[in-house]
Order: structure tokens, then sequence, then C-alpha cells
């Protein structure tokens, strides 16, 4: 499976620094203090059978989750199967995670959800 030229530009153009932490997808400027928090997406590579793998870090809020919506469908269009590794997504408001739901019933898989973030799509899921 070819990446799509918008989703290699959005890994050049992403407000990563490379190996500038231990997970190797750096700080992105949004996180850093006195700057307003964004959401980068990192594509963090084909992931074999089951499609692609993607990393947003930052906030998912406001405008990012249409972005967000907007690369994943993008993805899914392609192949049809993708992972989000989800270690560095520090908040989800009530659309993002309206946005994650509807992404698990097209059958994304979530890995490394912050507790918070876990018993949110959890508590979402049961109608809590």
């Amino acid at each position: 499976m070819a990446i799509s030229p918008s989703l290699r530009n959005q890994q050049k153009n992403s407000v990563l620094a490379p190996s500038a932490t231990p997970s190797g997808w750096g700080t992105p400027f949004a996180l850093r203090p006195g700057v307003l928090r964004v959401l980068a997406i990192g594509v963090v590579g084909q992931n074999g059978s089951r499609g692609l793998r993607l990393r947003p870090v930052g906030q998912v809020s406001g405008r990012w989750v249409d972005e967000l919506r907007r690369v994943c469908a993008e993805a899914l269009d392609l192949d049809g199967t993708l992972v989000l590794d989800m270690q560095d997504v520090s908040f989800v408001d009530s659309e993002g995670l309206g946005l994650f739901r509807s992404l698990r019933g097209r059958r994304v898989q979530l890995l490394n959800c912050a507790l918070f973030v876990a018993e949110q799509l959890k508590a979402l899921e049961q109608g809590v």
C-alpha cells in the first residue's frame, strides 16, 4: 500500500522534531509552554496487514477533530484499515470522543490510550 501524497505531506509538515523524545516523535511546538495547543498527526508507517498506523499528538479538540477526521477518512479510503497510536494524546473533548467512537465502529484500532482517555471512551460506549 502506498501512502497518499497528502498523508506524505502531513508527515513532512508535521510540527514534530524526530528523536527529540524517547518515543522518537519529538515535542510538538504546541506542547511547549506559552504556545497555543494544536494537534500534530505523524505517519508512523504501514502496519503490515493491519494497514496504516498514525500517531496523533497533542489535544484532540475543537478544529483539530475535523482535521483528524479528514486524515483518518483518507487513510481508510486508501486501504480500509487503520491503527491510531494514541500514546501522545493528552486530551480529547466530547467531539473527539464522538470521532473515536465512530472510528471504532469502522474497526479502527486505538492503541496506547492514556487511562483517562480510555475511561472516557469506555463510559461513552456504556452510555454513562
